[in-house]
């Protein structure tokens, strides 16, 4: 049980560096690009070094800022939640509906961006997130839990989280791996469906 569930989370935090780096990639590309769209749009003399500099810094102080947001909470955000919404406009007369159509075509690219430049740090952090979620590998407490898996097979459906005194870090691996519910409005627990 142990070792399915510790193969699982680093199978799924491979996935989630490989999304993150990914990510930060194409945000690295994207302001080089710009750079160099506006170096020969506008004459500039941007080198290539320069420009290379300067995206590598904006994607350092993105993907720092980004990890900071993550371990406070934030993450990927609604079109409507954002600033990107255009939801001062009443749509009830055409050219108020006309104007919001025009309104999304620069709105809508620019929230796919802003979700892609923080798609890079919110991958990372559940990388580390599932990382630190394994559990350690040992005989005795995979005997644990299979007991207490047993004792929780053998209660009807939904009881009470206190029956498990004296086994409370195996009830809290079986909820981890998904073998146990957790109800934690009502403190009970049940065996979970199998799937």
């Amino acid at each position: 049980m142990i070792r399915s569930f510790n193969k699982t989370q680093t199978a799924l935090a491979a996935l989630n560096a490989f999304l993150g780096l990914m990510a930060i990639v194409l945000t690295f590309l994207f302001f080089w690009g710009a750079l160099a769209f506006i170096s020969s749009a506008y004459s500039l003399p941007i080198e290539k070094e320069m420009r290379l500099w300067i995206a590598l810094g904006i994607v350092i102080l993105s993907t720092s800022t980004g990890l900071v947001g993550y371990a406070r909470g934030s993450g990927y955000s609604e079109l409507e939640d954002s600033g990107f919404a255009l939801s001062f406009l009443d749509s009830s007369t055409g050219g108020s509906h006309y104007m919001g159509c025009y309104g999304r075509q620069v709105t809508g690219p620019a929230y796919l961006f802003s979700q892609t430049f923080l798609a890079g740090p919110i991958q990372i952090g559940r990388c580390l997130d599932r990382l630190k979620s394994r559990i350690p590998a040992s005989i005795e407490l995979e005997n644990a839990m299979e007991e207490t898996l047993g004792f929780a097979r053998g209660k009807k459906a939904w009881h009470d989280i206190t029956e498990y005194k004296g086994r409370e870090q195996a009830a809290s691996y079986l909820i981890r791996v998904g073998a146990l519910e957790y109800s934690g409005r009502k403190g009970r627990v049940r065996v979970a469906d199998s799937k």
